[in-house]
């Protein structure tokens, strides 16, 4: 394997044992010795590819974003032109992601990150919605990351089933939001 190769994949293996950190201990508990340990390598191996502690954790959360922006742009690519249609895959895409991989959700929640999706959100809710008031916008905005976050919640109870007819209700509940009148 060649030098940089080597690297890459430490570097990735760092970051996924510190994905695994952060879920278990939380940011404020966050050693980068553990991780560094989870990885069989020294305790100064992460500081050859991060300069600190926040840069390890900065590096983790755009790790995250970058594995969400891969599938974003699939799927904005396949609905391109359809913004209700994209705004809807997009949501029932987040919440699959976050469920799916819940050590990301606690990474995000955690480092007060969040979701990097809020001005997707408020573009594609304009070009769906283009002539609803301000206050609208913004209560529709809140809707629909209320029915991601709580749907998320709810798959994790167990109270919704991970099944095709629930992520058809998802849709359903999304498209209601979206073309649901002022009022």
């Amino acid at each position: 394997m060649a030098k940089g190769q080597e690297n890459d994949s430490l570097r990735e293996r760092l970051i996924r044992a510190g994905i695994e950190e952060i879920a278990a201990h939380g940011i404020a508990d966050f050693s980068l010795r553990r991780v560094a340990n989870a990885c069989q390598v020294s305790c100064a191996a992460p500081y050859r590819h991060f300069e600190n502690r926040e840069a390890f954790i900065g590096a983790t959360v755009a790790y995250i974003n970058s594995q969400w922006g891969l599938l974003r742009e699939n799927i904005t690519r396949l609905f391109q032109g359809d913004p209700r249609r994209q705004l809807t895959e997009l949501c029932v895409a987040y919440i699959r992601f976050l469920f799916a991989n819940d050590n990301y959700r606690s990474v995000l929640i955690a480092s007060g990150e969040g979701w990097d999706e809020d001005e997707r959100i408020a573009a594609l809710l304009q070009a769906c919605t283009p002539d609803g008031s301000e206050q609208e916008k913004k209560r529709r905005h809140y809707a629909i990351r209320a029915i991601i976050y709580g749907t998320v919640a709810m798959l994790e109870s167990g109270e919704l089933a991970n099944e095709e007819d629930s992520f058809r209700m998802i849709r359903q509940t999304v498209l209601y939001e979206i073309e649901r009148t002022e009022g």
